[in-house]
């Protein structure tokens, strides 16, 4: 009495029934008699919890043919009468705010264990699905229009496959610092919840997964971000009709944590554009972060999208908050490096490519609740789905979270938002200086407390350097062809020179006058020494067995003491760290046979590099007692128990009432770590003396060596930096000038900056900053008080990140041209940066990503007659290294101009705005041939067999080009592998050859080659006419998700093999 019941089947996969069931509802649940019944989209449900996926139910409970209540068979026992009733929310009373939540509380503790995602539509036969109006031309009652109760929407789920990506982005912006399972104690005690957000009160929009039809998805995620539901965008525009009304649903910031490692010209792409155009024109109170990608330590890693407009992030670090290493106090947490896998720039569109770094190795997120409960822990407690995790997708959502506070704290300030350059100047302004270069910092660690006091007028600086009509915090000296294009390459010739001014604005009370000085970093000081894992060492690895031969989250196999306070034992005393050091960078390599023995491209030994901070806390001098004397950190493992882990990331502690034990708990913890498939490894650690406890150490954690058993023979070089002045910067301002350097910058008085390459400097790029610190209140400044200026004022200046490319003066077409070699290796301007433009330094990964390697990145200018008006012209790169092959590749990437046409639909988004993005886009028109297995395992191929390579890249158009290098393999034997790249022109005249004969034999007619590069051996092949082979009335069979077809194809001497699929 009282219910309904029906039969259903749901779906168990796309186009696949899964079981019938008897489903029972209350009667009470629908006027009219008619319910509408589907099957809920989380995949997660199925695979993790029941077995199938569950129904959902729509109905009219209060007038009939009304559908305005859903409920979800969240619990799978097809009765929906004990199910939550998903209803509308009353933005006006925060008390139904979780009304449209589906959700299930197991245990009753006040936190959800199970979800079914959040409702935000039910089709009433009228409206339309938000968005898909101005999006893809919905309209009411048409195609696109749903009928009434026959389709909900959902998010929040996980409808493709069982990750936390979008969980984990959005709580490091809004987590609630609620859950706390599993969360680490410390003598200063518990620190609450696990996952609080950067701005836990701010609101979030889900734009879900654009994974789904990818580049597609993107479009229409920047479009709807920048208009929203109402279909109005920020410029006041109803963009179906064209008319001006209200912007009701103004979005602020927009985070984005994905990218495309596969694509070399970033900023110069499509999507990098797209975005651009949006910020000036549709949406100019919005700013968005992206990602950079996680395929470091290389430089030139940044992946697209890189909007000139944006904010480009980083990932910085924060180890041992959420158990890892061995730790009882708070002050032990190291943050604020950059961790090796965040990518650096420079961009290849000659910019900065990192603005900001931002928490992203390792701290707390919330992971999606129906997967992980279940995967993890064994059953669904919400109070569980938490752990560490990293990348820039996390230090993208992190600085969108600092970029919220911004605009909170300017519109309670002044009652209107700020431009989107304009947060992105706060943000940049406000961050923390970490030591690094800019090139791997940008302007440093995004810092909320800072950014909100300059945002609200309180106190602080920022720097201003103008562009067009807006500000940015970075310059790129120089110009093309005298215009300055703020989206295009700024190029600037040795012996030129530019100036910029440097606006700085001071809101603290009473103003003071500023410091500002030049700096880059600079080698002060290097150390080299070998270290040996022989295969007694090894063995001595499983000395208490396999279960307790390693314990990644908490010990290492083998320690190498750097450095400690004085007073301690001698041992510690290894390395004598400069006292004014400000960057410690660790190198390792061991031989390429080493890392693989057999040449098949797969890993047969691998290690992982940590740098750890030493506390002694027992006092007893040591962290490390060798009791066997074996050369092994030797440990003993908690057992594990399956779903009942120590550690919230699901590993165990050590037994640290086992006496087998040799490591000191409570006394280490890591600065970071670098883990690649791959022979080279490098930890950077800043102020490293300043930061350190009682000393400092080197760990290594050696995987499981199966297909290796010889020794490794592993070289360190410790590499030591302090920031310095830069010969070719130069700042001024009406202040005075001190004996230290620095020049003083009065209140309300511009800085000015000058960037002058010496006539000798050499083609490529060159990083600097520009730091700018306010005087104490009460300090004077001039050269009759120096004692008043701190000797820590510098400790965190505001750092505006100068990026210079040097071009060579444009070249007559009979002319050529070098890049590279020992002399700029060695020159004033190159010997002891992190970036030299003679060398590279490998960083390849197998295991990772496809920009992983060191990239350098050089421009040329071509004239006119550069091209010839008959025949063919190429631009031919002739790379040549050191270090033998073929454990030593450099692949070329030429990018030249590509023309945009604006009648191709696919510009649509990008307006015609030539003084913005510059004449032309610049596109590959030619490369080393790819050789790449899987995602990043690039094999050796070049043209010679040996350590040389050709490429020739066919000349469309004159202009701006760039030589993009990529070292995709390394050997184990030379640190920095340096490099000469020689370019020259050649003319094919004719191009190619038209013949229309019925013999086979004869003379085709002549060609002519010119080139002013010199080639010890040419080789000349022809191709003729090929054949074509048919594959018709193909069946290919399909499972239900994909299908697939394959056949064997034997070719011999074809120049090119051309595919064409009619079905």
């Amino acid at each position: 009495a009282g219910t309904y019941v029906f039969e259903y089947t749901p779906w168990i996969d796309w186009g696949m029934l899964g079981i019938e069931h008897t489903y029972t509802i209350a009667q009470s649940m629908t006027k009219s008699g008619v319910v509408h019944v589907g099957t809920h989209p989380d995949v997660d449900l199925r695979d993790y919890v029941w077995g199938e996926k569950v129904a959902v139910l729509v109905c009219d409970p209060n007038s009939a043919g009304v559908y305005d209540t859903v409920y979800v068979d969240l619990d799978d026992d097809y009765d929906f009468r004990n199910e939550k009733p998903l209803t509308r929310a009353d933005m006006s009373d925060p008390n139904t705010y979780n009304n449209m939540i589906c959700y299930r509380d197991f245990d009753g503790d006040g936190i959800a264990d199970l979800s079914g995602g959040a409702l935000y539509f039910i089709a009433d036969g009228v409206n339309v699905l938000p968005g898909s109006d101005y999006l893809y031309g919905a309209e009411p009652g048409g195609f696109l229009c749903p009928g009434n109760g026959d389709l909900v929407a959902f998010t929040g789920g996980s409808f493709g496959y069982d990750y936390s990506h979008g969980t984990q982005c959005a709580s490091a912006i809004a987590g609630q610092g609620i859950i706390n399972a599993k969360v680490p104690t410390f003598v200063e005690g518990s620190v609450g919840g696990a996952v609080l957000g950067v701005a836990p009160k701010a609101k979030l929009v889900d734009v879900s997964d654009i994974y789904w039809n990818f580049d597609s998805s993107l479009i229409d995620a920047y479009l709807f971000v920048a208009v929203g539901y109402d279909g109005v965008n920020q410029a006041n525009l109803d963009v179906a009709t064209g008319e001006l009304a209200a912007d009701t649903d103004p979005i602020q910031v927009v985070s984005n944590s994905y990218g495309y490692s596969d694509m070399d010209n970033d900023g110069w792409d499509y999507l990098s554009q797209v975005v651009a155009v949006l910020m000036n024109f549709w949406a100019p109170y919005q700013q968005y972060t992206f990602s950079t990608g996680n395929g470091g330590p290389g430089f030139g890693t940044a992946a697209p999208p890189s909007p000139v407009t944006a904010v480009l992030v980083g990932a910085s670090t924060e180890f041992s908050a959420t158990g890892w290493d061995s730790i009882t106090s708070t002050a032990q947490i190291n943050v604020n490096d950059v961790i090796p896998f965040s990518n650096r720039g420079p961009g290849a569109n000659g910019h900065t490519g990192v603005n900001v770094v931002a928490s992203g190795a390792y701290a707390p997120g919330d992971e999606a609740l129906n997967y992980y409960g279940m995967a993890m822990w064994g059953r669904p407690d919400g109070t569980l789905c938490w752990d560490s995790w990293g990348g820039t997708s996390r230090s993208s959502p992190v600085a969108a979270g600092v970029l919220a506070l911004i605009y909170d704290a300017w519109f309670q300030t002044t009652d209107q938002w700020p431009e989107g350059a304009a947060a992105k100047v706060v943000l940049q302004s406000t961050a923390t200086d970490l030591k690094y270069d800019v090139l791997s910092q940008g302007s440093g660690s995004v810092n909320g407390g800072a950014a909100v006091d300059v945002a609200s007028r309180q106190s602080g600086l920022i720097a201003v350097v103008p562009e067009a009509d807006k500000g940015t915090t970075e310059w790129q000296p120089g110009d093309y062809h005298g215009v300055d294009y703020p989206a295009f390459a700024h190029v600037i010739e040795p012996g030129a020179t530019d100036t910029t001014e440097v606006r700085v604005a001071d809101f603290s009370s009473p103003m003071q006058p500023t410091l500002a000085r030049d700096v880059e970093l600079k080698l002060i000081k290097q150390d080299e020494f070998d270290f040996t894992v022989t295969p007694q060492m090894v063995d001595s690895e499983y000395d208490y067995g396999v279960a307790n031969r390693d314990n990644f989250y908490k010990a290492f196999q083998y320690m190498i003491p750097i450095t400690a306070v004085p007073g301690m034992d001698d041992s510690w005393y290894n390395l004598d760290v400069p006292p004014d050091t400000e960057l410690m960078v660790v190198r390792a390599l061991f031989p390429f046979d080493e890392l693989d023995t057999d040449g098949n491209y797969i890993q047969d030994n691998r290690f992982y590099l940590m740098v750890y901070n030493w506390t002694d806390v027992n006092g007893n001098g040591i962290v490390w007692d060798d009791k066997d004397g074996n050369g092994v950190v030797n440990i003993i493992n908690r057992p594990e128990v399956i779903f009942d882990y120590d550690l919230i990331d699901g590993g165990m502690e050590l037994n640290w009432d086992d006496p087998r034990n040799e490591l000191d708990r409570y006394e280490y913890a890591r600065f970071g770590y670098h883990r690649p498939t791959s022979n080279r490894l490098e930890m950077w650690v800043s102020d490293p003396l300043g930061r350190m406890q009682d000393g400092l150490f080197i760990g290594l954690r050696h995987l499981p060596p199966d297909r290796y058993s010889g020794a490794t023979h592993l070289k360190f070089r410790v590499e030591y930096y302090s920031k310095q002045d830069c010969p070719w910067l130069e700042l001024s301002s009406r202040g005075d000038t001190m004996s230290t350097g620095a020049v003083i910058v009065p209140p309300a008085t511009d800085l000015l900056a000058t960037a002058a390459p010496s006539a000798d400097m050499k083609p490529g790029i060159y990083e600097a900053a520009i730091e700018i610190v306010r005087l104490p209140t009460g300090a004077e400044p001039f050269e009759t008080a120096p004692d008043q200026i701190a000797p820590d004022l510098w400790d965190n200046p505001v750092i505006v990140p100068v990026v210079m490319t040097v071009v060579q003066p444009m070249p007559t077409a009979g002319g050529d041209w070098q890049f590279g070699g020992e002399e700029t290796y060695s020159d004033a301007y190159n010997a002891g940066r992190l970036y030299n433009n003679g060398c590279v330094r490998g960083q390849f990964d197998w295991s990772w990503r496809t920009e992983s390697g060191d990239w350098r990145f050089f421009f040329q200018d071509l004239p006119e007659d550069a091209i010839t008006t008959e025949g063919r012209s190429y631009l031919i790169v002739q790379d040549q290294w050191d270090g033998p092959a073929p454990y030593n590749d450099i692949d070329t990437i030429v990018l030249g101009p590509n023309e945009y046409d604006w009648s191709d639909p696919a510009y649509t988004l990008v307006f015609d705005m030539p003084e913005y993005f510059g004449p032309y886009t610049l596109d590959e028109i030619a490369r080393s041939p790819i050789a790449l297995f899987g995602d990043a395992t690039w094999m050796f191929n070049t043209s010679s067999g040996a350590n040389e390579d050709w490429v020739g890249a066919p000349l469309y158009d004159s202009g701006l080009h760039a030589i993009l290098q990529h070292h995709v393999l390394a050997d184990g034997d030379n640190f920095d592998i340096v490099f000469t790249k020689t370019l020259g022109l050649m003319d094919i005249n004719p191009p190619s050859l038209e013949v229309e004969t019925c013999t086979a034999a004869g003379e085709l007619g002549e060609v002519t080659i010119s080139s002013n590069i010199g080639f010890d051996e040419l080789m000349v092949e022809a191709y003729g006419l090929g054949y074509v082979q048919k594959f018709e009335d193909l069946e290919i069979p399909f499972d239900g998700v994909q299908g697939s077809w394959d056949a064997t194809l034997t070719v011999e001497h074809a120049g090119a093999m051309v595919f064409v699929i009619d079905s």
